[in-house]
């Protein structure tokens, strides 16, 4: 059984031809000289540029790879705070002034508005108003805005931490 397995091993064995040898010796040489001229030129103090890797024809070196196919930049990390610097709460929560039934709460960055919603619906969405289904308000932020963390926070949380920050 283990003679059978080794003969196995033997015909699934890559084949390498003469001309694949000789393309292989002959890089290698030519990296081992390269080396050994560079090795000679920093004893006598003179700097040699490194060549560029030859590239097998129809295939694109990493410079040309770069150039070809611009990485995506990443995106910067934003702050959890407002980014949008046209963004201003107040204003916000002004514009919603002549509005009847409605409380208007500017907590932090965010502009919330509870209370009698559902006749302003149009309205509140053509500000830019988005409803929050678990604080059952509706809600506008800058545009950049961010959250610092995963935690879902209710209402009633979010108005205790940033009502006691606009007491201070």
């Amino acid at each position: 059984m283990l003679r059978i397995f080794s003969d196995l091993v033997k015909v699934g064995a890559a084949v390498v031809t003469d001309d694949e040898k000789a393309a292989k010796t002959a890089a290698a040489e030519e990296k081992a000289a390269a080396i050994i001229a560079a090795m000679a030129a920093r004893k006598s103090g003179v700097e040699i540029p490194k060549p560029a890797p030859a590239a097998e024809p129809g295939t694109a070196t990493k410079p040309e790879k770069a150039a070809a196919a611009p990485k995506p930049e990443k995106a910067a990390k934003a702050a959890p705070i407002a980014a949008d610097e046209d963004f201003d709460a107040k204003e916000e929560a002004a514009a919603l002034e002549g509005l009847g039934g409605l409380e208007v709460e500017v907590l932090g960055c965010f502009v919330w508005v509870g209370g009698d919603t559902k006749k302003h619906r149009a309205k509140l969405k053509e500000l830019g108003f988005r409803w929050s289904p678990n604080k059952e308000r509706w809600y506008k932020r800058p545009a950049g805005y961010r959250k610092a963390s995963r935690r879902d926070w209710t209402y009633e949380e979010i108005e205790s931490k940033f009502a006691a920050r606009a007491a201070a």
